[in-house]
């Protein structure tokens, strides 16, 4: 169990986060995570791409997005 968010590569992070049913749509440097309904809105979350295949995004990115989703930390970091 996980008490805190933890540094995810960008692989890692787009594998999670497509189990909740968010779309990932790529577009030069950037990626676009959108999901049409979150409490009745639409959301989206824009990530810079990283540019070494080993960077990763940090802990407070983690955590944003998470909460842009409406994600739990149990739920994200769950191996279902």
């Amino acid at each position: 169990m996980h008490t805190s968010d933890k540094p995810l590569a960008y692989g890692e992070l787009l594998r999670i986060v497509s189990r909740f049913s968010i779309e990932i749509k790529e577009r030069g440097n950037k990626c676009f995570l959108f999901h049409p309904n979150i409490n009745g809105r639409p959301a989206i979350y824009t990530l810079h791409k990283p540019h070494r295949k080993n960077d990763e995004y940090s802990r407070p990115v983690v955590a944003a997005i998470r909460r842009r989703f409406g994600i739990s930390l149990e739920d994200f970091y769950s191996k279902k």
